[in-house]
């Protein structure tokens, strides 16, 4: 099996390339502060969550195996697994800029600053991936399997079938 980098560098799947180099500015900036005050376990523990997960969801999709794992003919399919994951990051990195606020406050003000700025970013590209993926669980159980209601570009036939 080939990793098909174009499925993972193109929307809305690009989406998690985006968030997990927002987690790993988070995570390098926590780990650089002086100071790693209460509630810096909770940062920590999500941001390595959320890094993994990505991590495993890109090779999943790389490797297409996403329609084998979640077959798209039952309620529970790779759509809506993206959206509860994205759910679930969306309100923790939320949660997490107050921590990183806190942490701001008893010192090391650069590092979780910077570290509540990508907290931010990171819930806000979640939100958007649990709206776009929520659009396409939708449409599949409108439309049926595979009919998912995006525009899909394939590049020029020439004439191939």
């Amino acid at each position: 099996m080939a990793f098909n980098t174009e499925r993972v560098t193109t929307a809305p799947n690009v989406i998690k390339l985006y968030c997990l180099v927002g987690v790993l500015v988070i995570i390098f900036s926590v780990g650089a502060a002086s100071v790693q005050p209460a509630g810096t376990g909770f940062v920590w523990s999500i941001a390595i969550a959320n890094l993994v997960l990505g991590i495993i969801q890109i090779l999943i999709l790389g490797v297409e195996i996403d329609d084998i794992v979640f077959p798209r003919r039952g309620f529970f399919s790779w759509p809506l697994l993206e959206c509860i994951v994205s759910i679930f990051f969306a309100i923790t990195h939320f949660i997490s800029i107050w921590m990183c606020a806190n942490g701001a406050n008893q010192g090391a003000v650069t590092a979780y600053t910077l570290a509540g700025i990508f907290s931010f970013i990171v819930s806000g590209a979640h939100v958007f991936n649990t709206v776009i993926f929520g659009q396409i669980w939708a449409a599949e159980q409108q439309n049926g399997p595979g009919q998912d209601g995006l525009i899909q570009f394939h590049g020029s036939s020439y004439g191939a079938p």
